[in-house]
């Protein structure tokens, strides 16, 4: 898999229910991505006109992650969200020019597909 160091921003944000119909999870999403080259990752989504809800219109955590195959797993350390601490998500991983989708699995439960653009790359200097 190529490398997924850079920076990215959000571009889309969908959800969708087990049996895999789209969640209205409404618009206004923005966010940030950080994928370090030394494997250390930091993001953070959120609503434009939300209710400051953490987890619902506010999701954000850092930690380090590790590509496996065509996924990347994040190594949470830091969260707003308890119930991500000390927790591996694993995300499929599908790079497409300078778009990046990740993607969970996750059976009989609410799955999330977001859609990020690189904004920077670091260079091997």
């Amino acid at each position: 898999m190529k490398s997924i160091a850079g920076a990215y921003q959000l571009i889309e944000y969908k959800s969708y229910d087990a049996n895999g119909k789209e969640i209205d999870t409404g618009t206004g999403f923005r966010g940030l991505l950080i994928y370090h080259p030394n494997s250390h990752m930091n993001v953070s989504i959120m609503r434009d006109q939300g209710s400051g809800t953490f987890g619902r219109d506010v999701i954000a955590y850092s930690g380090t992650y590790r590509t496996e195959s065509e996924k990347v797993i994040h190594h949470v350390t830091e969260t707003i969200l308890e119930d991500y601490k000390n927790q591996e998500l694993i995300r499929k991983v599908k790079i497409e020019n300078d778009l990046l989708t990740l993607s969970t699995e996750n059976k009989n439960q609410t799955n999330h597909v977001v859609l990020w653009k690189k904004i920077y790359e670091y260079s091997n200097e």
